[in-house]
């Protein structure tokens, strides 16, 4: 997912979440909600900075479990929703 968005990026789309809000790391949430705008026309170096630090935090863990794994993966779904909520109202969405 991390990997698309910065696919994303690089074909002019701006993050409007940063890709690691909420402090988890990503061995404690498996679901990372990213949010981006259309296409700009051009590259943002402020996402693609931000994107390119948090491939290197997820790399940095290795090999992380499947979200299905989690005991409680509906709970940390949840808490990924009520994270992204407030950036959905900023928004519009």
């Amino acid at each position: 997912m991390l990997l698309a968005s910065r696919d994303m990026v690089h074909r002019g789309h701006r993050l409007l979440s940063h890709p690691l809000y909420g402090n988890m790391r990503p061995h404690q949430q498996p679901f990372r909600t990213v949010l981006l705008d259309g296409s700009l026309g051009r590259l943002d170096y402020d996402s693609l900075n931000l994107i390119e630090e948090a491939l290197g935090v997820y790399r940095s863990y290795g090999d992380l479990p499947s979200p299905e794994s989690f005991p409680h993966k509906d709970d940390l779904a949840y808490v990924d929703l009520k994270l992204i909520e407030h950036t959905l109202d900023i928004y519009g969405l």
